[in-house]
Order: structure tokens, then C-alpha cells, then sequence
């Protein structure tokens, strides 16, 4: 990862194009998981293919729980929000959805750090790491929230994802990932 970024930031090149906006919309809001594991929440329409949905904040009752639930964009009008019961009442988590301008593609893809594991580096098509952007939520059947409920994810190759958490654990994280690469 730092070796893409500081290629990236060396040679001046962006992510974002070269001139102009390549947000083409976002949408945000509050979703409510108060006693609920899964909730559907309608948006104004989306090109799948070139939008991410992503978590930006979450508040529990009981601590870090907020965190600890996914989003994925579901169809062209629907994200979805999961957590799994084990982690207790989530309570409001913010959002938004971002479209982008200028996508060359976009990969998505579900794969799991199983129990007894710390690490999991997923092989996605080939695609361009200096143009493109790594997106993810995760869920885990942890009933305690320690440091191992919180992984990282980056980009490692023009195939090949990284997640990691600090040390092995019974349970399992299930990471959503979402890679846009742009022209």
C-alpha cells in the first residue's frame, strides 16, 4: 500500500481524474438497526456500476457494537445494512452512497477471515491499483469487541486484496469489499 501511494503522490497522479468532478451524485442518511439485523433502506436510482455505499459513522448503546454491521448496495434503488444478532442492539448508523464519473470498473465480492486465521488476500480480476479504490464494511460473530474485530483492508497488486486483523481469533469477520477503478 504505501508503496502505491507514494507512486501516486511522486508522480502526481489522481484517482480522481484529471480535471473536472468525478462525483457525479452522493446520498446520506441516518438507517435505525434498533432490534433489527437487516434493514433495507430506498434511495433516488443509481448506476450500480459505477456507485459504493459506505458506513461513515455508527453510535451503540453498548460501545463499538455500531460498527460492527455491513452495507451493500442491494439494486439500483436499495442499500442494505446487516449485523449479525450476536453483537446486540445496533442502534443509528449514517451513510451515503457515492456515483461516480469516469469508471473504468467495478468489482464487489464477500470472502470471510475464518476462525483460527488473521489474514485473508482475496484475487479479483486485474485492474489498475493506482486508479482504483478499495471500499469495505464487515460483520463478525464476536460476542466481545476486541482489536481483533476491527480489520484493515488495502490494495496489494492488480489482483489481489488484503484484510487483515491484529491476531488470530475464533471468530470469524465476513469483509463486503468494493474496488472502483477509474479511467
Amino acid at each position: 500500500m504505501e508503496g502505491l501511494l507514494s507512486g501516486n503522490l511522486l508522480s502526481k497522479a489522481s484517482v480522481f481524474g484529471s480535471s473536472g468532478s468525478n462525483i457525479k451524485s452522493v446520498q446520506r442518511g441516518t438507517v435505525s438497526m434498533s432490534g433489527l439485523t437487516t434493514v433495507d433502506v430506498t434511495i433516488s436510482p443509481i448506476d450500480t456500476t459505477k456507485s459504493v455505499v459506505r458506513q461513515t459513522s455508527a453510535n451503540s448503546a453498548s460501545g463499538a457494537n455500531g460498527l460492527l454491521s455491513s452495507a451493500i448496495i442491494l439494486n439500483s434503488t436499495t442499500i442494505r445494512f446487516t449485523h449479525p444478532a450476536s453483537v446486540g442492539t445496533v442502534y443509528p448508523v449514517d451513510w451515503e452512497v457515492i456515483e461516480f464519473n469516469n469508471v473504468k470498473s467495478k468489482q464487489t465480492g464477500t470472502v470471510q477471515i475464518t476462525g483460527g486465521n488473521s489474514s485473508v488476500s482475496p484475487t479479483i480480476s486485474n485492474f489498475d491499483p493506482l486508479k482504483s479504490l478499495l471500499f469495505y464494511s464487515y460483520i463478525t460473530d464476536s460476542p466481545a469487541l476486541d482489536n481483533n474485530s476491527f480489520p484493515t483492508g488495502y490494495i496489494t497488486s492488480s489482483t489481489t486484496l488484503y484484510f487483515k486483523r491484529t491476531n488470530t481469533s475464533a471468530y470469524y469477520l465476513t469483509m463486503y469489499f468494493q474496488v472502483i477503478e477509474f479511467n
